[in-house]
């Protein structure tokens, strides 16, 4: 996240307390992000590459927003303190193959997300690495935590 000048930028879809937006991301349960604007009058998110930029649904409060789209991002302008900005869009899922070692492996994905490596191996039993199949469905659970604000308040080139 950055900010100046009453512009914050967001441009990782993760969970984050900041002095000017706080992002709730449901990734990769659901393909759903919310943005709770403090003190910005603007936000540019960037929609990541595999979410079709097309089809992503926006809303700020009740009402359907159509924010302004400059390649990856999509600008919300004229905010408010307390407005709420909701991002929808599908998740895809998908598979790669890699050779690691000379041995080849599949890997699929849930969005940017690896939600399993195969083939197993006999010894994979004893250390389940990359083994999220309840990633693949919605909806997201959802926990309860108490979030920390730095107090940096500008962002600026020379930091």
């Amino acid at each position: 996240m950055r900010y100046r000048d009453g512009q914050a930028t967001v441009n990782l879809l993760l969970n984050r307390a900041s002095p000017w937006i706080d992002v709730d991301s449901y990734l990769p349960y659901e393909g759903r992000v919310q943005l709770k604007n403090k003190t910005a009058n603007s936000v540019a998110v960037r929609i990541p590459g595999w979410a079709k930029i097309e089809a992503v649904t926006c809303t700020v409060g009740a009402e359907q927003a159509r924010p302004r789209r400059t390649g990856r991002y999509l600008t919300f302008e004229s905010l408010r303190q307390g407005d709420e900005i909701e991002l929808k869009f599908g998740m895809p899922d998908g598979q790669a193959e890699y050779l690691i070692n000379y041995q080849p492996y599949k890997v699929s994905f849930r969005g940017s997300t690896v939600v399993d490596v195969g083939p197993r191996k006999e010894s994979d039993l004893f250390y389940p690495l990359y083994r999220r199949a309840h990633m693949t469905k919605g909806p997201a659970p959802m926990v309860k935590r108490q979030r920390f604000v730095s107090n940096m308040t500008e962002f600026s080139e020379a930091d």
